[in-house]
């Protein structure tokens, strides 16, 4: 943000509202969910907020506080969808505990490996464009496997 010319100060704001702003779905997706007989909407189109967010920082600076918005609701609700679907798609005990060691193993190496790489292509190309598109087309790739997992089924034992 401050190459855009926001100060360390409002910088951290936006970091202050971020995390705000990914709490709410907290609040809100479990009040949704239970009225969808499945998720293939909400996952696709919570995901695509990323992806339209991360585009936006790119495209349109200056409204950082509302792709910040944007970007924290959909990434706060993509985490809720993705733990929710380990239970409502394993049809037993143990598949679930299987499932979720795998999803969270996957996922926490890319949470603890990503932002360094953003940072280090941030570094060498000198600006955020990059890991910006990097960040939008990863998202659209979680839009297309959450409209997956979204089925209304369980995952079958073989």
């Amino acid at each position: 943000l401050q190459s855009h010319g926001y100060s360390e100060t409002q910088a951290g704001s936006m970091h202050g509202v971020l995390q705000l702003a990914t709490a709410v779905p907290g609040l809100a997706v479990p009040l949704i969910l239970h009225r969808l007989k499945d998720q293939r909407g909400i996952a696709g189109c919570v995901a695509l907020m990323c992806a339209v967010s991360a585009a936006g920082f790119w495209f349109a600076p200056g409204l950082a506080l509302i792709w910040t918005v944007i970007f924290g609701f959909g990434s706060g609700a993509t985490m809720i969808l993705g733990l929710t679907f380990i239970g409502l798609r394993a049809s037993s005990a143990h598949q679930a505990a299987a499932l979720s060691g795998m999803a969270q193993s996957i996922g926490y190496l890319l949470a603890a490996c990503g932002p360094p790489l953003m940072g280090k292509i941030h570094d060498s190309a000198g600006d955020w464009r990059i890991p910006l598109m990097a960040c939008a087309l990863a998202s659209i790739v979680m839009a297309g496997c959450g409209v997956l997992a979204g089925r209304d089924r369980e995952i079958t034992p073989r």
